[in-house]
């Protein structure tokens, strides 16, 4: 997240305070090693896996609003 503040957009205080969460599968698609942490998707090529993340984290969250960006991006090149 810190490259956005190079545009003047900071999420830190809402992350720290748990107003928001963002979920990102992009570097275990890129990356040569596999990241773990609470706010990585584990393989977000497999699509059921990535959505029954998703709805759980909703579902436990209580989250007023869920924001997709790019998800259709991910699955546009599978056979």
């Amino acid at each position: 997240m810190e490259w956005l503040n190079e545009y003047g957009i900071d999420y830190s205080q809402s992350i720290e305070s748990k107003k928001l969460r963002i979920l990102d599968g992009y570097p275990n698609i890129y990356s040569k090693v596999t990241i773990s942490d609470t706010n990585m998707l584990p393989n977000p090529l497999d699509l059921p896996i990535t959505t029954a993340i998703i709805k759980d984290i909703l579902i436990k969250g209580k989250y007023n609003f869920l924001v997709i960006d790019d998800l259709s991006v991910l699955y546009a090149d599978l056979p």
